[in-house]
């Protein structure tokens, strides 16, 4: 009976602490009339020192609850518990070992329960409860306590998202939880929903009631217990890729310039000059541009350019406004072929501005020049050779071209990197 239930959970109570040593031992927290009547218990080992409990291995359940919201705040409605089976194969030998057969679950709980308070909103599009469903319900929160505790012992695993809620919803204090929300936070510490946790790392949609049916619990307690088993057996690899700002060399050299709290000054700042950036319109568009804060954007197609002279011009400067505090340039050279002068032109090219960028630049910059060959070849193949895997192409990519995509992709890959620089030597004199 109700009274019977009710005096069961009375027994079993527990304080519980609220707050970081607060030391303020609370159970019954709502002060209403109806707060008397509802306790926390937690879960203990079940049996007696003259009858230990079964030597049963600890057991791993994925819990979800949904609430309404009644003049007390929100307020159990339903809870799920669903229990992870173990046996991937059961008593078949001959059953598939797919990953997805480690991953079975079978309902051991699901029921609805009938708040004592007077209901405000049932928030039927996010709990799926509506009036009519808790019309003929008489079980309250003490029936589900007692099943619960005669389900979950205190070594058992309780898996959910962000669990806090559907513990203290359950009034139920258990030592052994994953909570999804917390092993898959962002580096940032922003805690991603369930849905998308969801959709994105099993490729499995929930929550699709789209405000007319609201979440599934059973469905919310299988994701989050699948999340947790994938992320235990892959490890941390397993979680979202984060989509972070991209940084580069120019967003770096006004770094501190941007930071209005810091007063160390920029290196910008310290070298009172402008940033400068030369090179294609591609390259521009893509490491240059306005995001990045350049004062000067030249372009500059290849070496062959005129504009190619503009970076020792840049360094050399001694024009206020005229004068590069930091230089970033990209120049295209041809590839090399037998038959077509203009390779040897634009090696003599090459090395007129090398030339002037060590004769004309002034001492204590540094300077770092990067060859790199084949890069926009093995680009253009790399993306040929995706669209030709494909699984929807009909383009075929034959062991020929792939040997020719690895091959130019070997040569982008290493690069000659040349430092240049000067000294001042004991005289003052650059050395």
């Amino acid at each position: 009976s109700e009274e019977d239930a009710l005096k069961l959970v009375k027994d079993l109570a527990v304080n519980v602490e609220f707050g970081y040593g607060s030391g303020l031992s609370i159970n019954n927290e709502q002060s209403d009339e109806f707060g008397s009547l509802e306790y926390y218990v937690q879960t203990f080992r079940h049996g007696s020192d003259d009858m230990p409990s079964s030597s049963r291995k600890s057991k791993i359940y994925a819990m979800d609850c949904e609430m309404v919201k009644t003049i007390a705040g929100p307020e159990l409605a339903r809870v799920s518990l669903i229990e992870y089976s173990r046996s991937c194969c059961g008593d078949d030998d001959e059953c598939d070992e797919r990953v997805e057969a480690n991953e079975k679950s079978v309902v051991v709980l699901d029921e609805l329960v009938k708040p004592r308070r007077p209901v405000l909103d049932y928030l039927s599009e996010f709990s799926g409860v509506t009036p009519s469903m808790l019309e003929n319900v008489a079980t309250r929160i003490e029936d589900i306590q007692i099943k619960l505790l005669s389900l979950i012992e205190e070594n058992d695993i309780i898996v959910g998202h962000s669990l806090e809620n559907d513990l203290k919803a359950l009034r139920l204090v258990h030592n052994r939880i994953v909570d999804t929300s917390v092993v898959f936070r962002g580096s940032n510490g922003r805690k991603y929903s369930l849905r998308h946790l969801s959709n994105v790392l099993l490729q499995k949609q929930i929550q699709k009631g789209c405000g007319s049916s609201g979440h599934c619990s059973t469905e919310d307690a299988e994701a989050a217990l699948v999340l947790a088993l994938r992320r235990g057996r892959i490890g941390p690899s397993f979680q979202l890729k984060e989509n972070t700002k991209p940084q580069n060399v120019v967003s770096v050299f006004h770094k501190i310039n941007r930071n209005d709290n810091s007063k160390s000054l920029s290196f910008a700042q310290r070298n009172e000059g402008s940033c400068v950036c030369v090179g294609s319109n591609d390259w521009i568009s893509k490491y240059a541009n306005a995001t990045y804060g350049a004062h000067h954007v030249l372009s500059c197609e290849s070496i062959m350019d005129t504009m190619a002279m503009s970076v020792p011009s840049w360094i050399s400067s001694d024009k206020p406004g005229k004068r590069a505090g930091f230089l970033w340039a990209s120049m295209n050279c041809g590839e090399k072929k037998s038959a077509d002068g203009q390779w040897k032109n634009e090696i003599r090219r090459l090395n007129e501005v090398l030339g002037a960028l060590v004769n004309r630049s002034p001492f204590n910059t540094p300077i770092l020049v990067v060859f790199q060959r084949n890069y926009k070849k093995a680009l253009s193949l790399s993306q040929q050779r995706k669209a030709a895997l494909n699984v929807k192409s009909t383009c075929g990519w034959s062991a020929a071209q792939d040997n020719v995509w690895r091959q130019y992709l070997e040569d982008c890959r290493w690069c000659e990197a040349l430092w240049i620089g000067s000294s001042v030597n004991s005289n003052g004199a650059p050395a």
